[in-house]
């Protein structure tokens, strides 16, 4: 599973993932953070979401930075199971 910057035709459905490394205009902090949820994403088992199919669960990461300050906003496909959606948002929020 890759996080990163989407790209391709939305138009004609073609749409890929995008890996940041190796660019000069993301932030070694805003790099770290992507690895870190790329990891946490990836322990955590479930898929990401499909925008064919509409399931999966992992959709979109946005990050911010100003300063010192950083905002983070991952987007998630609610899950079924209200107990492990829990657990999830505090295992996210831990970190």
């Amino acid at each position: 599973m890759c996080v990163g910057f989407v790209g391709g035709r939305f138009s004609q459905n073609e749409h890929h993932v995008i890996p940041i490394h190796g660019l000069d205009n993301i932030t070694d902090s805003m790099k770290r953070i992507v690895e870190a949820v790329t990891k946490f994403v990836q322990d955590s088992g479930l898929p990401a979401f499909d925008e064919a199919t509409r399931c999966g669960v992992w959709k979109m990461l946005t990050v911010r930075e100003f300063g010192a300050d950083m905002m983070l906003i991952l987007t998630v496909n609610p899950l079924e199971n209200l107990e492990e959606e829990k657990k999830l948002k505090q295992g996210f929020c831990t970190r």
